[in-house]
């Protein structure tokens, strides 16, 4: 009896041993049920559980049954979006100074209006349907423009979107972004990439293609009736712009009167010949960013009626008396001679003896008496001397008195300030300018029109280190780089050898701006055109 009761308990302990470890090893596996609290049997079906999807064997006649827990959403794509909401592939050119106007979409550089101005509009989609919370944020090339935090506290628009926004999909996963959240800054040549990322998950970034800023302006070139001297290409000028982001389209050509010279009494009259010229082009339909490039013979200034003395002069002398044109300083000056058909060089020439008076002892000189000389090494035209046959004079001595009209300068061009017109002079120093130096002219003067050189004031960048303006030399603002600064004036003779921007205030054969203006042109706000 004891034997046997030994037995059987034995028996009993080995059985409850071979359940608990059928038991334990059932709960390693994947045929466990809920938390792994009963085992599966030799018949029905058992369920599965923890992370993943995973089914069990299916044993006897039962059938398996698959459950899936459900992953987080996850961030796909940001792209930039046109105005019809399509996604654009490749680099995207920004044109940044223009409003999102269809007048300025034309088809082939600008497609839509979605790459105008500085906002941009872009959507992001996830793998999955639901509102899903994720953040943008708008990332700037190491290389870009900067601007310092004076310029962006007197002009807002020089800055770029910099904070990190949040936002939730719609329903379907997806969101628009619209164009009033994210902008670029208006710098020429400046790139950008959008970068997103769900709110719950920081580790998986997305970015959108490139962004680069560009700036489209306009021109319409305006010749006179009959001049024959234009330049025949304004590549120098477009692409010196270009290098600084911004890109010149030339809309169809017009005509005006022709006006021989262009003084400082001619200017109204010229201004009002180029707006009615530019009136009846393509031009206003791009305003305010259209630029009138209005072509001219000289553009000289006049000296009238200057009394030139020569003194001691023997009258009745067979040899001629040579009077050079210079002021009282003596600086030399050119007769105003072959520039306007109706305007002559000479007023008029007297002799009177010494002791004698004008009312009393004047002695006319006829102009056919008074013979221009060119002056050596000087371009064919320019007459810096006068020489005068006394032998027809009293056989006194006395003084001649030489009145004329007087070259003050000749001008390369002109930027008239309150209107979108430049003046291109093509002839100078009765030389015709070449297109090369048409095309310096060109730089300069539309530099003019976007206020280079800057001076700080305004919205503009802060003044250049080589800024100097009209007390210094020279009309308007200009650029002395080359030059030793610290200087009285820089208009010499050997400040125009030494000067190495294009906005320096005389041409120098530089059509490039310095590196100090090439960095304001990228930063100017041309949102509000000229």
């Amino acid at each position: 009896m004891l034997i046997g009761l030994i037995i059987a308990v034995v028996v009993v302990v080995v059985v409850v041993v071979v359940v608990c470890v059928i038991v334990a090893k059932n709960n390693k596996g994947t045929d466990t049920v809920g938390g792994g609290g009963k085992s599966g049997g030799s018949s029905g079906s058992g369920e599965s559980s923890g992370s993943g999807a995973t089914t069990t064997k299916p044993t006897g006649t039962g059938s398996a049954k698959v459950e899936k827990e459900e992953a987080s959403a996850s961030i796909v794509s940001i792209g930039i979006l046109d105005e019809n909401n399509n996604l654009v592939s490749g680099t995207s050119k920004q044109f940044v100074n223009l409003p999102k106007e269809q007048k300025y979409v034309e088809g082939t550089v600008i497609k839509h209006t979605g790459v105008l101005s500085q906002k941009l509009k872009c959507k992001v989609k996830f793998n999955r349907s639901g509102s899903h919370k994720f953040k943008v944020k708008l990332l700037p090339d190491t290389n870009n423009t900067v601007y310092t935090d004076s310029e962006k506290s007197h002009n807002a628009n020089f800055k770029y979107q910099e904070d990190t926004l949040e936002f939730t999909t719609d329903s379907n996963g997806e969101k628009i972004i619209e164009d009033n959240n994210l902008f670029v800054s208006p710098a020429g040549g400046d790139k950008f990439k959008l970068s997103a990322w769900a709110t719950d998950d920081v580790n998986k970034t997305v970015q959108s293609v490139e962004i680069q800023n560009e700036r489209i302006m306009y021109y319409v070139e305006v010749k006179m009736t009959g001049l024959t001297t234009c330049a025949n290409s304004l590549n120098v000028f477009i692409n010196e712009y270009i290098k600084h982001g911004i890109t010149f389209q030339g809309l169809p050509e017009e005509s005006m009167p022709y006006m021989e010279n262009i003084g400082a009494n001619d200017g109204n009259t010229f201004k009002s010949n180029v707006q009615s010229a530019y009136n009846a082009s393509q031009g206003p339909d791009k305003n305010p960013y259209c630029i009138a490039v209005a072509y001219t013979d000289h553009l000289a200034v006049k000296d009238a009626n200057e009394e030139i003395p020569c003194t001691n002069v023997q009258g009745g002398a067979s040899a001629p008396v040579n009077i050079s044109i210079q002021d009282g300083s003596g600086k030399q000056y050119a007769l105003w001679h072959n520039i306007v058909t109706t305007e002559d060089w000479f007023v008029e020439c007297y002799f009177v003896k010494n002791g004698g008076t004008v009312a009393t002892d004047k002695v006319a000189i006829l102009k056919d008496k008074c013979t221009p000389v060119q002056t050596p090494g000087y371009p064919t035209g320019y007459f810096g001397n006068v020489n005068i046959d006394v032998s027809g004079l009293p056989s006194e001595i006395g003084t001649i008195t030489l009145k004329i009209n007087r070259v003050n300068r000749m001008r390369a061009g002109l930027s008239f300030g309150g209107t979108n017109i430049v003046a291109i002079c093509t002839k100078a120093w009765w030389q015709v300018i070449t297109t090369q130096n048409q095309n310096e002219v060109i730089v300069h003067e539309v530099g003019h029109q976007f206020k280079m050189v800057v001076d700080g004031s305004g919205i503009l960048p802060e003044k250049t280190a080589n800024f100097y303006d009209s007390t210094k030399g020279h009309v308007g603002s200009h650029c002395h780089t080359g030059i030793p600064a610290g200087q009285a004036r820089y208009d010499s003779q050997a400040d125009l050898t030494l000067s190495l921007c294009v906005m320096y205030g005389a041409t120098n054969n530089h059509s490039d701006f310095c590196s100090d203006c090439a960095i304001a042109v990228k930063k100017i706000d041309l949102s509000n055109g000229v």
